[in-house]
C-alpha cells in the first residue's frame, strides 16, 4: 500500500496548501503510513485528543488495531 498524505484538515474540514508550514502527524510506518496536516497546532492537538475508541466499549473499529486485517470489532 502507498504512502498517502491527507490534506484536508479532520477538525475544520479546510484544505491545506503550504505543507511545509503546517502541522502534520505521521501514522503508521513504511509503505503503510498516513500522514494528515492541519490548519494549526489548535486543530492537531483536538485531533490527538479525540479518543480511539467507543466510550461504550467494543463498538465500531479500533484505529489502534496494529493488524493488518482492520477487522471491525463491533
Amino acid at each position: 500500500m502507498p504512502h498517502i498524505t491527507c490534506t484536508l484538515d479532520p477538525i475544520s474540514f479546510k484544505d491545506v496548501h503550504d505543507l511545509k508550514h503546517h502541522p502534520s502527524i505521521h501514522e503508521g510506518t513504511g509503505e503503510d503510513q498516513l500522514t494528515v496536516y492541519f490548519e494549526n497546532k489548535k486543530n492537531r492537538d483536538a485531533y490527538l485528543a479525540t479518543p480511539t475508541e467507543h466510550p461504550c466499549g467494543d463498538i465500531g473499529i479500533d484505529r489502534s488495531n496494529l493488524t493488518e486485517d482492520w477487522i471491525d470489532n463491533g
